[in-house]
């Protein structure tokens, strides 16, 4: 190409790497490009060079940002820094990053295993902790509180065991059965029925009690109360009960 349609006279051609020098012979060079404007003489001026990005601009072409001289050494300095400080605080060398932090994350990852477990434990102690049984029915709804912070999976998780654990109950044929996990510290809940309970209903009854928002089915409401107080709970079960529909007749 350089041969058939330039020649050194009337443009320049860079070469990069081995001793193909600037002329348009092959050389063992790892790039020869026509000059865009490199205003080196040679690329060991601007060492050492350093990419920071490369992303796409456009179909078939990226786009690589680079700081190249000084402005290399300035850029690297800090990471060279906080490359020391992290060695300290690993008690490893440079080299043993990425195992030291492979050993770190794995130690996270079970750590996280362990604290699901704990929690779905706490779930499990937390559905006997609060039973109730609702004034003027044959219903009961188990009231499950959280007075730590828990997420919502294990709210849901609690409800759903609350409402298994009393499937063979005498309610789970006549009114139907609520299941109610709340966090006392977020004022997350979860409302879970079994027919011909409403959780949607239910949940309404709550958040007219207490305030709050959130919304759901009749199967399973959820979202957040914005009080919760020992009266405000009170409340709230005089209005769950008004809920329920009349026992059936067996």
């Amino acid at each position: 190409m350089f041969n058939e349609k330039y020649d050194e006279n009337s443009v320049r051609v860079v070469s990069v790497g081995g001793s193909g020098g600037s002329g348009s012979g092959s050389g063992d060079c790892a790039s020869r490009e026509l000059c865009g404007g490199t205003h080196v003489r040679n690329s060991r001026d601007i060492f050492p060079f350093k990419i920071i990005s490369e992303s796409s601009v456009a179909s078939g072409t990226r786009r690589i940002e680079a700081v190249a001289g000084q402005a290399a050494y300035e850029y690297m300095r800090p990471l060279a820094e906080a490359a020391t400080r992290l060695s300290g605080m690993l008690h490893v060398s440079v080299d043993g990053f990425e195992a030291a932090a492979t050993g770190v994350m794995e130690r996270v990852r079970e750590l996280e295993k362990e604290l699901a477990v704990a929690r779905s434990a706490a779930a499990t102690a937390a559905v006997d902790s609060y039973t109730s049984q609702l004034t003027g029915t044959t219903a009961a709804a188990r009231v499950i509180l959280f007075p730590v912070e828990v997420n919502a999976k294990t709210l849901r998780e609690a409800a759903s065991k609350a409402i298994s654990s009393s499937s063979g109950s005498a309610a789970a044929t006549t009114t139907g059965l609520l299941a109610i996990a709340i966090c006392t510290i977020s004022g997350r809940v979860v409302v879970d029925a079994a027919p011909p309970a409403d959780a949607k209903a239910a949940f309404t009854a709550l958040t007219s009690a207490l305030g709050g928002n959130g919304g759901g089915d009749k199967t399973r409401a959820q979202g957040v109360l914005a009080s919760i107080t020992g009266a405000g709970l009170a409340f709230a079960r005089s209005k769950l009960a008004a809920t329920l529909p009349p026992p059936t007749k067996s």
